[in-house]
């Protein structure tokens, strides 16, 4: 099966991630979707996939996160020469005046979780 794109989500939420995921599933293309649950593992599995050659085409993050939270972690993101290219999407229950500073300041666009 052909792949079309790589996509990393990275949400400290297994049922988030789940959703995420059957959302991009019934998309219509073939993704190969990693996850990640905080943005510690998140930068240790980008740096995994960028050995394979594999980074990924799209990172979806959230917040509020143990460990890293999401706006650690975007800035570790954009900090990495070869990561810092990979567009970001911010999908959080956070408020988007909470986050405004996170993709403002990094280009990352936000989207904002369902409640339900």
């Amino acid at each position: 099966m052909h792949v079309d794109h790589n996509i990393l989500c990275i949400d400290d939420d297994a049922e988030d991630l789940d959703i995420l995921k059957s959302a991009l599933e019934d998309a219509g293309k073939v993704y190969r979707i990693e996850s990640a649950h905080n943005g510690e593992e998140a930068i240790t599995k980008l740096k995994e996939m960028q050995l394979k050659n594999e980074l990924p085409r799209l990172i979806i993050l959230d917040v509020n996160m143990p460990k890293m939270d999401g706006k650690q972690t975007l800035k570790a993101i954009k900090s990495h020469q070869r990561f810092k290219a990979i567009p970001v999407i911010v999908f959080s229950t956070a408020s988007k005046e909470g986050v405004i500073d996170i993709y403002s300041e990094y280009g990352a666009e936000y989207i904002p979780k369902p409640v339900q």
